[in-house]
């Protein structure tokens, strides 16, 4: 854990768990869709496709629109 302190380390420990169901939940609607079982999916690529679709840069500037 990257926090120093106790009450860090927890709210670091929620904050993986809540992607981690977050990650499952999305894992169960894609197999629902695609009429599929949960189980036949990998958890770990669904991980590295929401680490990419969230991290990577999708034209949003936090300085505004620049012209």
């Amino acid at each position: 854990m990257r926090s120093q302190t106790p009450d860090g380390v927890r709210r670091e420990v929620y904050a993986h768990l809540i992607v981690h169901h977050a990650t499952r939940d999305l894992l169960n609607e894609a197999a629902r869709i695609l009429q599929s079982t949960a189980e036949r999916t990998s958890f770990t690529r669904a991980l590295h496709v929401v680490r990419r679709t969230v991290i990577s840069p999708s034209g949003f500037s936090p300085l505004g629109p620049q012209t």
